[in-house]
């Protein structure tokens, strides 16, 4: 895979796993990173990044049109 791909990182260290791994293989990986659940660490390996409030899904959708990737990831620990 070459192209865009989104990742909505939730806490633990499994998105950062994951971005570690996907930026040798990706041209770009846009994360939606949860505030306050989210390592920091994840803006190093992300090309752009987000910080929602909670899972708020009418700000994700609305973000994840106007980036339109090739693919989605959703990884990682979310408190409700």
């Amino acid at each position: 895979m070459s192209g865009k791909i989104v990742l909505l990182a939730g806490g633990g260290s499994l998105p950062l796993e994951f971005l570690r791994f996907a930026v040798l293989r990706v041209r770009e990986v846009v994360t939606f990173a949860i505030k306050g659940l989210t390592e920091p660490q994840v803006e190093e390996f992300s090309s752009k990044l987000y910080w929602i409030e909670g899972i708020n899904l009418g700000e994700f959708l609305r973000l994840l049109g106007r980036e339109q990737p090739e693919g989605i990831a959703m990884l990682g620990r979310v408190n409700h």
